[in-house]
């Protein structure tokens, strides 16, 4: 049992020195495979790889990109040499442990996936009988994690672009209203909110927001006597030319004659004089 231990301590110390971590190929040439990746002859500092594996997993992860963690994965057993089985299988283990530390966060108290993970993480153990079946079980593991966070970030993006819907709804009269703006409060870059909001809304930024100040301007042409610049100024365009243009572009008609149409007044109104000279 003291024997066990020790070896198991020394083990542990290797992996997170990360020092030359590796399989003796002789000794497991009767237990599975080694997997080659293409890059076996790539010339890169072993201990720097191999502390920072978890990262490189994580970031193909984000990236739902499951083929570039088992590439990943196959680079870093085709660099082993000179250490135990057992060794290997608690340094993954280790690496398994650090992912689902980077990924913690993303958990909720009633996900089902954190303990599905964590049975999966109690299996890479060394009662694996071959290096093939710590490459299943690895793999198992940064599968379902993937899958984890390819939903959670779903969710996420959706939650963030009916935020940003209901923010412009709110907000649609601030002229500095704009999808970096609206980005930078998700936090994330504006060309990928742009996708997400285009995604999940069923328009793009710009036409949402146009399509919200264009409804609104329809009701104050509608409901009040307000001149035309100052609608303009109501839904946000500073520029009252611009809201014109846009406005006929839509209706087919000027700001001026939409609410002749819908109203029915007189022509020779004073408001309506003024703004016949802006128009």
């Amino acid at each position: 049992c003291i024997g066990t231990i020790v070896e198991a301590a020394v083990n542990i110390n290797l992996c997170y020195e990360a020092t030359n971590i590796a399989l003796e190929y002789s000794a497991i040439r009767n237990q599975g495979k080694i997997f080659f990746a293409y890059e076996t002859g790539q010339n890169i500092n072993l201990n720097s790889y191999h502390n920072k594996l978890h990262m490189k997993l994580a970031e193909h992860i984000r990236a739902n990109d499951l083929d570039a963690c088992s590439h990943e994965f196959d680079l870093a057993l085709s660099y082993m040499s000179n250490v135990s089985f057992n060794t290997a299988v608690a340094y993954f283990n280790h690496v398994m442990m650090s992912l689902l530390d980077d990924f913690s966060t993303t958990f909720t108290d009633d996900d089902t996936a954190y303990p599905i993970l964590m049975d999966k993480l109690n299996k890479i153990d060394r009662q694996l009988p071959n290096v093939y079946m710590l490459r299943k079980r690895c793999m198992e593991f940064i599968t379902i994690l993937a899958h984890h966070q390819s939903i959670n970030r779903k969710y996420g993006n959706e939650l963030a672009a009916d935020a940003a819907k209901e923010y412009i709804d709110k907000n649609y009269a601030n002229p500095d209203l704009s999808l970096k703006m609206l980005a930078g409060m998700a936090g994330l870059s504006s060309a990928y909110f742009g996708k997400i909001f285009a995604t999940q809304i069923g328009y793009s930024f710009s036409d949402y927001l146009s399509n919200t100040r264009m409804k609104k301007a329809e009701q104050l042409l509608r409901e009040t006597k307000l001149p035309i610049n100052q609608i303009s100024e109501a839904i946000g365009i500073v520029n009252t030319n611009y809201f014109y243009s846009i406005f006929k572009k839509k209706y087919g008609m000027t700001p001026l004659a939409y609410r002749r149409t819908r109203s029915g007044e007189a022509e020779d109104t004073k408001s309506e004089e003024q703004d016949e000279t802006t128009e």
